[in-house]
């Protein structure tokens, strides 16, 4: 049997990543920038509380996870909003899909996951990675 101890290490080991090498904050300013940028680029308001609650799941989602997302934080929440409205475009065609190239640990996977579902969509999502270059 086990000691408390072995198993603390254990799960430490399992969840010990690197740091990760970019930020994960904004200020609110940022906040407010990047809330009347996405407004007009989408064409619709997009609230400064939305921003910070997409900020906050994805810092939530990194916790649990091994691995990490690629890119600050502001370039998570563009890609996340890029497939939110993309999705509500979409007319649930089959052939309908969002496509990803480079993987990496799958954080952005799990943000398109949530985006397409909270447009209340079924869209796929097809994931290729060449397994090389940051591996």
């Amino acid at each position: 049997m086990k000691n408390l101890e072995t198993v603390t290490e254990e799960i430490q080991r399992a969840f010990d990543v690197d740091s990760i090498p970019a930020r994960r904050t904004m200020t609110s300013e940022e906040i407010r920038n990047l809330a009347r940028l996405c407004s007009q680029a989408f064409d619709s308001k997009v609230h400064e509380g939305v921003i910070e609650r997409i900020i906050r799941y994805i810092n939530h989602m990194e916790r649990h996870m091994k691995g990490r997302a690629a890119g600050h934080i502001e370039d998570l929440v563009l890609r996340y909003l890029v497939r939110y409205f993309s999705s509500l475009s979409a007319t649930g065609a089959p052939e309908e899909s969002h496509l990803e190239i480079g993987v990496l640990f799958g954080a952005t996977t799990i943000l398109t996951h949530h985006a397409v579902r909270l447009a209340g969509k079924d869209i796929s999502q097809v994931v290729i990675d060449p397994f090389a270059g940051f591996y």
